[in-house]
């Protein structure tokens, strides 16, 4: 037995106000936590650290890789450069340079 009628919203008000709240939070903190993603990149002591951040920013700014499978494509993954190329096309998008600061 279904708990609600066929077309009707087990949530007819959608997200509540505290969601809606911590969504616009999040967004408002957005560069912020790009900026430290960055930082992280540039300046960690740790390669792993560096390695995730790097990974992060890439994911965020052009998606995670797709799984391949025996019928997807056979492309090659891209290099370390062309990977770097792709975070530096995303910090200039976001207005930021990842030269070492000085």
């Amino acid at each position: 037995m279904q708990p609600w009628k066929p077309g009707q919203s087990g949530n007819p008000a959608g997200k509540t106000k505290a969601v809606w709240r911590m969504t616009d939070l999040a967004r408002e903190k957005g560069p912020e936590a790009i900026q430290k993603l960055v930082d992280l990149m540039r300046n960690s002591p740790d390669d792993r650290v560096q390695y995730m951040a790097a990974t992060h920013l890439l994911d965020r700014g052009f998606g995670k890789p797709k799984q391949q499978d025996e019928n997807s494509e056979n492309r090659p993954m891209p290099t370390p450069e062309e990977r770097l190329e792709m975070l530096h096309e995303i910090a200039r998008r976001l207005g930021y340079s990842l030269e070492p600061a000085k």
